[in-house]
């Protein structure tokens, strides 16, 4: 297995010792990335846009994405705890929550 380099926009968003796990997902709009991150190697997911997806420039940032994680998890809902948030909005982070994603009933 070929391993592939911690992107800079992590770097940039959790510290230098922050480490590419996987690769989640990434459509033309956001990349999905799970991270490892010392000194206690939790892991996170982490989101970025780069700016050249059809979502880029639109009013449904990343930055409203993670508002609305935090005000669904202080209002009791079961998701995920936002942990960093870049200061252009073009990035955050959540914690890892265990479990896997359930595909029931998508096309395959």
């Amino acid at each position: 297995m070929t391993e592939r380099p911690t992107p800079s926009w992590v770097r940039d968003l959790l510290g230098e010792d922050a480490t590419l796990v996987d690769v989640l997902g990434g459509g033309t709009s956001r990349a999905t990335v799970l991270v490892e991150v010392p000194p206690a190697h939790r892991r996170v997911v982490a989101r970025h846009d780069g700016g050249h997806g059809p979502l880029s420039g639109t009013a449904f940032t990343l930055e409203r994405e993670a508002a609305a994680v935090a005000a669904a998890r202080r209002a009791g809902a079961p998701v995920a705890a936002v942990v960093a948030t870049a200061a252009d909005g073009r990035t955050y982070a959540v914690e890892q929550l265990p479990g896997r994603p359930d595909h029931a009933g998508e096309a395959i």
